[in-house]
């Protein structure tokens, strides 16, 4: 992914509890060997804005500084219903049919590049859903302006 692609796309936030971001980079190492890694995060607000070649955001939720931005990922465009777990706090008990967006995977990473923390301290982030409605449903919408914080400190990282 270029620099120009970063700057260039609509973004949306998926938030993610730590045992599935640590899923999701469990996937992406052991795709480094094959051409893709594709994840399918339940999808629950937003399906409608959510098209191919958008930017997907991957978002560790936790407390202080353990919660950020900890990978980012293209959709694909395309949705299916897949089972996922009613309840997050409860991962292995009862299961649910929900809306689920086919992204491909680009860099993950286990520990956050830009925290709660240093957004809370931006203007641009004072409105943000995330931060206001914390256990909100999938998918955050990022607006270009909040992208381009993101997708600058990921350039930076990324290279």
């Amino acid at each position: 992914m270029s620099t120009t692609t970063l700057a260039a796309e609509p973004g949306h936030l998926v938030q993610l509890r730590p045992a599935a971001a640590a899923d999701l980079l469990e996937d992406w190492y052991g795709s480094q060997d094959d051409d893709e890694c594709l994840w399918y995060p339940a999808i629950d607000r937003n399906v409608d804005q959510i098209a191919a070649g958008d930017l997907v955001y991957f978002w560790v939720s936790g407390a202080g500084d353990a919660a950020g931005l900890v990978g980012v990922g293209v959709a694909t465009g395309e949705f299916e219903e897949l089972e996922h777990a009613r309840n997050y706090a409860d991962p292995e008990g009862l299961r649910s049919l929900r809306n689920s967006a086919e992204v491909s995977v680009v860099w993950v990473t286990d520990k956050p590049v830009i925290t709660r923390t240093e957004l809370k301290r931006l203007d641009l982030f004072i409105d943000f859903d995330l931060f206001r409605m914390p256990r909100r449903a999938n998918a955050f919408t990022v607006t270009r302006e909040q992208a381009a914080v993101f997708n600058q400190r990921l350039t930076a990282v990324i290279g």
